[in-house]
């Protein structure tokens, strides 16, 4: 399930050219990408799925994380089955005891507007976008009523 691959995939060159398509989509989620000992995760992936993963790599069993942290195995076993959503604070303190570091990271929102036309909009008064937005709907309307009448006529 893991690929070694020579540059890191958590780069925002990498992740920009997965999210404009430079790279398989469908091999990309069906992948785990691993650089030498850093796993970064192309898909969404719980804390008790990053706990388990990450206390299985190291071959530790639950009781000993527990022993590691100052919890018990049942506590665990819980964050482990996402039937608790640990704090960035106890994830943080679970992964540093098994000698890894959480990282957090955020990138910008693929946009799908034109940012010319948005900084127009935002120049026009409240009325003039309000006027502007009951005429489309308007426009809507009419191409609407025009479809069911082409309809009944065909």
């Amino acid at each position: 399930m893991f690929r070694e691959v020579g540059t890191d995939p958590c780069s925002s060159d990498a992740v920009n050219t997965r999210r404009n398509g430079g790279v398989a989509r469908g091999a990309l989620l069906a992948l785990r990408l691993v650089v030498i000992y850093r796993i970064c995760y192309t898909l969404a992936m719980t804390p008790g799925q990053l706990i388990r993963a990450t206390r299985r790599r190291h071959g530790l069993s639950q009781a000993r994380l527990a022993l590691r942290t100052g919890t018990k195995q049942p506590a665990i076993s819980r964050l482990e089955h996402d039937e608790l959503s640990p704090s960035v604070e106890t994830l943080e303190l679970l992964l540093n005891a098994m000698g890894e570091q959480l990282s957090l990271a955020s990138t910008a929102l693929i946009r799908d507007y034109d940012p010319l036309h948005r900084r127009a909009q935002a120049g026009r008064s409240f009325a003039e976008r309000l006027a502007l937005a009951l005429s489309w709907n308007r426009l809507a309307s009419q191409l609407g009523e025009a479809g069911r009448r082409a309809r009944s006529d065909g």
